[in-house]
């Protein structure tokens, strides 16, 4: 015969259990987001409309970074993988009940995405959990895109070739993103895998929702726990070749003295070249140049100082820290600066940079406007 107090004990120990497993943290849920192929055109619509995107897996598990930790998030996403023989696709439906109140402000390419709704992709395609791409859109399609190195350098002014369609409706909108594996860096070894996260960013709610890595600590840049895109097959990735030609033309108008009398003759020149980045390796990008633009050189900016204030010397320190030492002007002519001067701003400067003590051997160079 049973023991009733043992049977009662058992009950409680597998309803424990149950419990334990509905509260597994995020590194022991699914991690994985299977990417198939396409059998037909995907057009770039933003409607996931085709078959193909019927048939895809699905991420739906989704938790709250900001406002309520580790919770489900409010709003439903779903995001799917399919790829081409020359592009990855991933689409993104955000649910919302309440889409009259989704914001949507940005238009402009690179903009600040933060006041709006957004969604931002992460792949890390040489899965090393160091570096990443990241993409990002908002409701009205603009786009915005970085490179992550180092686990926390976010290189914004990276932008990659690809395209997002954006569609909007009662229930949501949706974001379908073409990212061509030209753009994406990758070793080409068996059973390839890219790294990958998803954000969603709802606005109103102040809330940040993650596929993975949605810990108070931790966040979309935190690759070692982003999860994996797998199955994607064989790629193949030319040797990409990006160029830059420019052409330059100066016009230089005949000169004449007040009575008419031509001083100097015009003149009318061009000047081309080409500046070209070529992809050696998945790890090496070879830069050339043809014919190159100095004028495109950085330089201080040249002011001519008529007036009695005093100009300024920009010291510059290697730990990207920079201080503005003012200079007294000249006694012989008030707008000029004298030898005497310019010496004193140099020792300014090098005493400056024996304070410094943020690097062991720092260096600064100090340049003059006047």
């Amino acid at each position: 015969m049973v023991d009733p107090g043992k049977s009662e004990s058992r009950l409680r120990i597998a309803s424990l259990g149950l419990t334990l497993v509905l509260a597994l943290p995020t590194s022991a849920r699914p991690q994985a987001l299977r990417v198939a192929t396409a059998s037909g055109k995907i057009h770039l619509n933003g409607r996931l409309d085709e078959p193909d995107w019927t048939r895809a897996d699905s991420l739906t598990d989704f938790r709250q970074r900001e406002p309520r930790v580790g919770e489900p998030a409010t709003e439903r996403t779903v995001v799917k993988a399919l790829r081409d023989a020359t592009a990855l696709y991933i689409g993104v439906r955000a649910y919302d009940g309440e889409s009259r109140r989704i914001r949507a402000t940005q238009l402009r390419r690179d903009a600040d995405l933060s006041s709006d709704d957004n969604v931002q992709l992460l792949i890390d395609s040489f899965r090393d959990r160091r570096s990443a791409f990241v993409f990002g859109t908002n409701p009205n399609g603009a786009r915005w895109d970085a490179q992550l190195t180092d686990l926390d350098n976010l290189n914004e002014n990276w932008n990659g070739i690809w395209d997002v369609a954006v569609s909007r409706d009662a229930a949501g909108w949706t974001a379908e993103f073409r990212i061509p594996f030209q753009t994406l860096r990758f070793r080409h070894t068996a059973g390839l895998q890219f790294g990958f996260n998803v954000r969603r960013f709802i606005r109103r709610k102040n809330e940040q929702d993650l596929w993975r890595s949605w810990g108070r600590a931790e966040g979309l840049y935190q690759l070692l726990k982003a999860g994996d895109l797998i199955d994607i097959g064989p790629l193949h990735r030319a040797h990409a070749v990006e160029l830059y030609p420019y052409v330059l033309s100066r016009v230089i108008e005949p000169t004449h003295d007040s009575g008419g009398a031509r001083l100097a003759d015009g003149f009318v020149g061009t000047k081309a070249g080409l500046d070209a980045k070529v992809a050696v390796s998945p790890t090496l990008t070879a830069d050339l140049t043809a014919g190159t633009d100095f004028a495109q050189v950085e330089a201080d900016e040249q002011v001519i100082n008529l007036t009695r204030r005093r100009v300024a010397r920009r010291c510059s320190i290697r730990d990207g820290s920079d201080w503005t030492a003012p200079a007294i002007p000249s006694r012989s002519s008030p707008g000029a600066v004298s030898t005497a001067d310019r010496a004193r701003g140099a020792s300014a400067c090098s005493m400056r940079k024996r304070a410094q003590t943020v690097q062991p051997m720092p260096w600064c160079g100090c340049s003059m406007i006047c």
